[in-house]
């Protein structure tokens, strides 16, 4: 498998991946917010932590930036391994998991 190159467009995979990543992003967003309004969190990442004190839409609105900031990233140097092992795709695929546990913890805190 060749690696380390662009492409004029990405693969239809990759856009289908980026867009699972942006959106389990803006669920985790939503369902962060839940759980901040029900005192059993705060957010640990100090810049949307600081957001979220002047607005929840400045919240989404940085949030959504970083999130769409890292996965242009990630899209554009798709087919790039880092340290000369490990795929960017496989990458992707580890940061759409992560988000899905993550969703599916906020979840059950959400219903207890």
């Amino acid at each position: 498998m060749q690696v380390n190159y662009y492409v004029d467009r990405p693969a239809d995979q990759a856009m289908m991946t980026a867009l699972l990543l942006l959106a389990t992003s803006v669920l985790d967003g939503m369902l962060s917010l839940q759980l901040f309004a029900l005192g059993t969190s705060h957010e640990l990442n100090p810049l949307l932590g600081l957001t979220l004190r002047h607005s929840i839409g400045l919240f989404f609105l940085i949030k959504l930036a970083l999130s769409s900031l890292a996965v242009f990233v990630l899209v554009v140097h798709w087919n790039f391994a880092l340290f000369g092992r490990f795929t960017l795709i496989a990458l992707t695929r580890l940061l759409v998991g992560i988000y899905v546990v993550l969703i599916v913890y906020e979840i059950a805190l959400l219903v207890k």
